[in-house]
């Protein structure tokens, strides 16, 4: 994909935002940092009746899923 950006740059004759650390344009979608960020954007950002069912059922779903401990662990704290 970076090739392909890459790319598709050189030939249209302008600056990779890769290259120069910038977003292509002003219309970047924001990016939650994880299942459980309640942040959002200032500006644009909409509530609905759809999405605030499928946020809270994901935030749900995510926290089922339990930590592993491995072996090395368990020796680790068996031993203090």
């Amino acid at each position: 994909m970076k090739i392909n950006n890459q790319e598709s740059c050189a030939e249209l004759g302008l600056p990779c935002h890769l290259d120069t650390g910038t977003t292509p344009s002003t219309n970047v979608p924001f990016v939650f940092k994880s299942s459980y960020d309640t942040n959002t954007p200032g500006y644009g950002y909409n509530n609905s009746d759809l999405k605030n069912p499928y946020l809270s059922r994901e935030q749900l779903q995510s926290r089922m899923i339990s930590p592993s401990i491995s072996m090395q662990q368990i020796q680790y704290m068996n031993q203090k």
